[in-house]
């Protein structure tokens, strides 16, 4: 029997628990791209990567199996994982080559903390396979089905992203990471299409993410009401949106509208309304636009007139400096207000 300590107390990680650990296990399965078995027995949950053994030089910090640009590439998440469910004495244990491998808390030599240690013992038989196992909790099943969905029904490995239903949930290769009640539908991204943190709770691209895949792989109805309903969804879509598809977009807007003026809400001028996003893909589509009648009371329409009624009192330094800030004048319009 041999010892590693990572000298981690228990409170390290306090705000992780039993579906954060399992989570990081089932993310380490998939980040190893191998034919992976999850399974909820009544007593335990079970883990199978078929084929594929850990090193052990992968349990140092630091670490991983993964490549460069995949999050846990520092190899920190099975290891936090085993402190976790060891401290939730849970009884994980990792089964790999001839090795046996458990979690314990043991006193450090030096500081006399009870720190977070693997103990590793040989086994007699050589396996192939690396097989994961802990304590089942019942009171989490249900949430473990829905949130780490390659132990029930498995939303997959994406190439950029899938509709997974309504309200927001954002899942990675299959994990839950966050919601965003904002967004219309729910989603499952591939992990190289946007960013997530250290601790797989937070997101960030998710909008540039949308905008890209909806722009290039989207189906053109389902974008145009999106669009029409203001969904976040597609709130960067005309940035990202590629020419073939806005004329899809263009034909779909006639057929619905006929061939009818835009305007963006809160301009008080004829023509349909539409928020920001929406005017300007449909405006980049090619739909004509209602021109907007110039406005009395911006600055050089304001000093204009006042020029006209006044000019013939003013002598002529006057009249030219008063020129020259009409020129300035022109620079200025009004904000754009989302």
């Amino acid at each position: 029997m041999k010892i590693l300590d990572f000298n981690m107390s228990a409170e390290y990680c306090s705000d992780w628990g039993y579906l954060e650990a399992l989570r990081e296990v089932a993310q380490n399965a998939l980040d190893l791209d191998c034919e992976a078995i999850y399974k909820i027995h009544k007593l335990h949950v079970v883990v199978t990567t078929i084929n594929t053994e850990i090193p052990l030089n992968c349990f140092t910090l630091g670490v991983s199996q993964k490549s460069d640009g995949a999050i846990g590439k520092y190899g920190e998440g099975l290891k936090l994982a085993m402190m976790i469910l060891t401290r939730l004495k849970t009884n994980p244990v990792i089964l790999t080559g001839c090795s046996k491998i458990s979690g314990q808390f043991r006193p450090n030599e030096i500081t006399g903390e009870d720190t977070f240690c693997l103990v590793f013992e040989e086994l007699e038989e050589h396996s192939n396979n690396t097989v994961f196992m802990c304590d089942m909790l019942d009171s989490y099943k249900s949430e473990i089905q829905k949130k780490l969905t390659p132990f029930g029904s498995f939303l997959g490995k994406p190439e950029h992203f899938d509709i997974v239903g309504e309200g927001g949930d954002i899942y990675v290769n299959g994990l839950f990471v966050c919601r965003d009640s904002e967004l219309t539908h729910s989603y499952n991204f591939a992990p190289d299409s946007i960013e997530l943190n250290r601790d797989r709770n937070m997101v960030d691209g998710v909008s540039t993410a949308l905008a890209i895949g909806y722009g290039n792989y989207g189906e053109p109805k389902q974008i145009f009401d999106l669009l029409i309903n203001q969904a976040k969804d597609v709130s960067m879509l005309e940035y990202y949106i590629p020419t073939r598809m806005k004329s899809k977009i263009k034909n779909i807007f006639i057929y619905t509208y006929g061939d009818v003026p835009i305007v963006k809400t809160g301009q008080k001028v004829g023509g349909l309304s539409f928020g920001y996003s929406a005017y300007n893909v449909f405006k980049d589509s090619g739909i004509s636009t209602t021109p907007t009648p110039p406005d009395p009371n911006t600055p050089f329409n304001l000093l204009t007139a006042f020029c006209v009624d006044n000019k013939r009192f003013m002598r002529r330094d006057e009249q030219n400096n008063f020129e020259k800030l009409l020129h300035r004048s022109k620079g200025w319009r009004a904000a754009d207000v989302y």
